[in-house]
């Protein structure tokens, strides 16, 4: 009789840890799914790469509220209606995920938004304060082996090169907005960050040799970054001073490929950027756009 229940027992612990684990998993692969619908992408692997990166950054229950999040963002209040859970819960789970870099949060006049986040650029970049060897390796792998689907070959292009205010060797007319200067000057709130690209090729023992505290970001909220675990804090002043000594070193200014709302410079190398070595490693040519113009053919009748 003992024995009996002994395996009974057994059978059941075992039935409720399968079912445990497929919970998790099917968390996972949901957040996974709704990441990839964003035009940024986030590509499956067939080993499960991509599911062992959401893993390292996400909790199951994270997960699981990060899949059901609109791109748009909602306030707590409407959130918690329409997922129908506790308000005062979902709240405190909400400002721990944000502390973690995993969503996007923006102050609106109908209050705090919270909403799903971009993988690249987004997720991945604000996991700057938590960064170790064991998730340098996993990106490090996942890049490899996608070698950038999705990221790289999206129309229009993800990233676009922005000159500073000088002249620029290129046949192809750059539009005013493109001008980092510019960028800097028009807005209110001015940080620097490490560059986790950097910092990534650097835990996995391929370290760079150009400066690293070299990230801008800007905004045009004042006091945008005193709360920040990423962003220090700097003026204006300071911003245009690391843009020229970053220029000065050889790397690459870059931002989002977009007219107007842009709120970071990168400033890249070949050998560390995920985005440069879309051209330079992985064979990605459209990686960046140069210009704000496409070449067409317009042929004139009669």
């Amino acid at each position: 009789m003992l024995k009996f229940l002994t395996n009974l027992l057994f059978q059941l612990t075992g039935i409720e840890m399968t079912e445990s684990v497929e919970k998790t998993k099917s968390s996972y692969e949901k957040l996974s799914k709704a990441l990839h619908k964003i035009p940024n992408g986030f590509p499956e692997i067939e080993d499960g790469t991509h599911l062992r990166i959401l893993e390292w950054i996400f909790k199951p229950d994270e997960a699981e509220l990060a899949s059901k999040m609109k791109l748009s963002g909602e306030t707590v209040k409407k959130m918690s209606k329409r997922l129908k859970v506790s308000s005062d819960e979902l709240q405190e789970k909400l400002e721990i995920m944000e502390e973690k870099g995993q969503i996007l949060t923006r102050n609106t006049k109908n209050g705090k938004k919270y909403g799903i986040y971009s993988f690249v650029v987004g997720i991945y970049e604000d996991q700057l304060h938590r960064m170790d060897e064991e998730f340098a390796q996993l990106f490090e792998e996942y890049i490899q082996k996608t070698k950038g689907e999705t990221l790289f070959t999206v129309k229009p292009a993800i990233q676009r090169i922005v000159p500073v205010n000088r002249v620029i060797k290129t046949e192809l007319e750059i539009h005013p907005y493109n001008q980092a200067e510019q960028m800097i000057r028009s807005a209110l709130s001015w940080g620097i960050r490490e560059c986790i690209c950097k910092m990534q090729k650097g835990l996995i023992g391929e370290p760079c040799d150009y400066p690293s505290s070299v990230c801008l970001v800007f905004s045009k909220r004042e006091n945008a970054y005193k709360d920040s675990l990423q962003t220090e804090t700097i003026s204006m002043e300071r911003s245009l001073e690391i843009l020229q000594e970053a220029e000065e070193s050889g790397l690459v200014h870059s931002s989002m490929n977009i007219k107007e709302g842009h709120s970071y410079i990168c400033k890249c190398c070949t050998c560390c950027c995920g985005v440069l070595r879309g051209v330079s490693e992985f064979g990605q040519p459209h990686a960046f756009v140069k210009s704000d113009y496409v070449m067409t053919h317009v042929m004139k009748l009669g």
